[in-house]
């Protein structure tokens, strides 16, 4: 299974005028050294050939020796993992596009014996076959071409797997004696929104086979002409973008102090869908922050809106039913689309993989003072967080890690204005982990050392308070805001700063159906590589970061990347160090 040693196991006969055959006299030896008597000869073998030498010798004096030569080779298949339907657009230049093999491949596809850098991906069992060109009558009436993804391994073994290019062509460069259906998806910052479902319908319901955009947001239909509807859905990753920050804005829109600019933010703010902005959307958005629930329970994570409607009244787009999706009787008219993030009203998600994650860049840090103490196995011990520069902090939030095998939580007691037991999330305690996010509609001054909130604790065990706990973003990002400006948020022990660690997280949900978010912190920037494995250590799927950041790093997945169920298991690898957890996949 690993391409690692096989049993080859011969067997001889032998028989003599004069000397019975239980009386032979039978030895073997393998080319390797391996020596043995008796009629069968056994021994384990790595790829590469071989040869089993026999000698019998009767009791007259009288020797045979036979060989036998064998090779012991790779015959097992690779197996391909293809990226189910991806998208492109036809090039106007040409009236055509190239595609490559190893566009369709996951990065999970794997062989017993052969490295991945050295498996070969083509279109046919030709190994050199890397490309297809596809030009304008090449393209289908749905836009759906068919393709095999070939891999094969260094000993010529090799499978395929079946999927399909969805092929665009918004510039019109092919002449379509068809209707063509197509549009964008962007925010209201003209960035195009990747991942986007897009469904066509009628009357009789769903026509062909969704499209999803790509990086380009863009989607295309090829139909005859009718009357359709046209639309959009994404309901994935509910975190993407939202921060306290945003609850500090939708805070300040409230109380009229300073106003949502946009009927789209309005919309992203009211996250229970009452067609409203009021403190139970807070209350809603914190429980997601904090890692209390993991979406919005009549809501979804993405909403869309007609990029041709005009509000009636900006200040209150929920006047009249704003158009969700498109219903076309001439299909000749662009069907675009303007996204905006439920929860994020300050722009902050992450649209597309072109403009890659959110790097962020603190302007300084935000720190929490506690006293360094012992304590012994049995007492029941508090920690006072205290404040440290708290000058004008309108809202923070973390995730406060403590070891869960020394300590047990008790009680959280809080003395900043508008901190109470609703800022805390003690969902994750069994992992070590309590989530916090306070926020305030103006910033806050609070004199050094003064106690923010104060943590109780019953040791297990003989700690040291200064070894146990830390602040990470591992559920919720560390981070505080000072009007615009961003801080980091760290604890200090005696004046001295807790440096980051390497930390691999257990990914959340588990067990999981569809998708889950692995997460993990680095003391420093570097290149990591993802491995997820099943139960007898067989790779899945290889992810390598090379521009993983320095603290809390996330990578999603969805159960489609496995093909798999049951328990599996999760390996970051970085120069220094190695983590492996486990997970789940539930059906």
């Amino acid at each position: 299974a690993d391409c690692g040693t096989v049993t080859a196991t011969f067997e001889i006969t032998a028989d003599d005028d004069c000397t019975s055959v239980d009386d032979l006299d039978v030895t073997w030896e393998f080319s390797t050294g391996l020596s043995g008597t008796g009629f069968t000869a056994s021994g384990d073998f790595l790829n590469g050939s071989y040869s089993v030498t026999f000698t019998v010798d009767d009791q007259c004096g009288n020797s045979v020796t036979e060989v036998h030569n064998f090779t012991v080779v790779d015959a097992k298949k690779p197996t391909p993992v293809c990226i189910f339907g991806i998208a492109t657009t036809v090039m106007p230049s040409s009236g055509s596009v190239t595609i490559s093999a190893s566009d369709f491949e996951s990065g999970s596809s794997f062989d017993n014996c052969t490295a991945y850098e050295d498996l070969a991906f083509s279109f046919s069992q030709d190994v050199n076959n890397t490309e297809i060109v596809i030009t304008c009558d090449d393209i289908p009436a749905n836009g759906l071409v068919a393709v095999d993804l070939y891999v094969t391994d260094e000993a010529g073994n090799f499978d395929f797997c079946s999927t399909f290019i969805s092929v665009q062509d918004p510039n019109f460069v092919c002449p379509n004696p068809a209707a063509l259906i197509t549009g964008t998806i962007e925010n209201e910052f003209q960035e195009v929104i990747e991942e986007v479902t897009v469904t066509l319908s009628d009357d009789n319901g769903a026509m062909t086979l969704p499209v999803v955009t790509g990086p380009t947001g863009v989607f295309q239909f090829n139909e005859t002409y009718g009357d359709y509807d046209v639309t959009p859905e994404k309901d994935i990753n509910y975190l993407n973008g939202v921060t306290t920050y945003d609850l500090v804005l939708i805070s300040k829109h409230i109380l009229g102090i300073e106003l949502l600019d946009s009927p789209y933010k309005m919309i992203a703010a009211d996250a229970n869908n009452s067609q409203s902005i009021s403190a139970l959307d807070l209350v809603k958005i914190r429980a997601l922050i904090l890692h209390l629930e993991d979406e919005f329970t009549n809501n979804t994570s993405w909403r869309f809106v007609d990029q041709d409607y005009v509000f009636p009244n900006p200040v209150n787009p929920w006047q009249e039913d704003f158009p969700e999706y498109i219903g076309l009787t001439s299909t000749a008219v662009p069907a675009n689309f303007t996204a905006l993030k439920v929860g994020d009203v300050n722009g902050s998600a992450s649209p597309n993989s072109l403009l890659g994650s959110d790097t962020r860049t603190f302007s300084g840090n935000l720190a929490l003072q506690l006293e360094a103490t012992k304590v012994a196995e049995g007492e029941t011990f508090t920690v006072d967080f205290k404040a440290k520069d708290f000058i004008e902090i309108a809202g923070y939030q973390f995730t406060l890690g403590f070891d869960q095998d020394a300590v047990d939580f008790v009680e959280v007691t809080s003395n900043l204005q508008g901190l109470g037991s609703d800022n805390f999330g003690l969902a994750k305690l069994e992992e070590g982990a309590i989530t916090t996010s306070w926020n305030s509609s103006k910033g806050i001054n609070v004199e050094d050392n003064t106690v923010l909130f104060s943590m109780t604790f019953l040791a297990n065990t003989t700690v040291s308070t200064a070894e146990i706990f830390t602040i990470n973003s591992r559920y919720t990002e560390s981070e505080a805001y000072n009007g615009t400006d961003l801080f980091d948020v760290v604890l200090e022990f005696n004046g001295n700063i807790v440096e980051s660690v390497f930390e691999l997280y257990q990914n959340t949900p588990n067990p999981f159906k569809e998708e889950t978010m692995i997460s993990f912190n680095l003391p420093q920037a570097s290149a990591v590589t993802l491995r997820i494995m099943d139960v007898s250590g067989r790779t899945l799927k290889l992810i390598k970061l090379d521009d993983a950041v320095k603290g809390m790093n996330s990578v999603s997945l969805t159960r489609d990347e496995f093909n798999a169920t049951g328990v599996l298991y999760y390996q970051l690898e970085s120069a220094d160090h190695t983590a492996t957890m486990k997970m789940i996949i539930v059906d």
